[in-house]
């Protein structure tokens, strides 16, 4: 079984990895795809802001360190 520390970590990497798959389909692919639509934009990169922030709440301390 894993450590706590390494699920967290592994955790915390996949929601920032599907993080960028949501800000992929649904703001660009919004774009290339639909007619220009405001709401749908909002609304996926507001989701994106959401899994970013789950994200860093995830990761252990010493991984979410911005000055190192």
């Amino acid at each position: 079984m894993l450590p706590d520390r390494t699920r967290r970590l592994e955790l915390g990497k996949m929601l920032l990895d599907v993080s960028k798959y949501v800000l992929t389909i649904v703001v660009i692919g919004g774009l290339v795809f639909r007619p220009f639509d405001g709401g749908t934009l909002v609304f996926g990169f507001f989701l994106f802001c959401a899994i970013v922030f789950i994200a860093t709440l995830m990761l252990p301390e010493e991984e979410n360190k911005w000055d190192s």
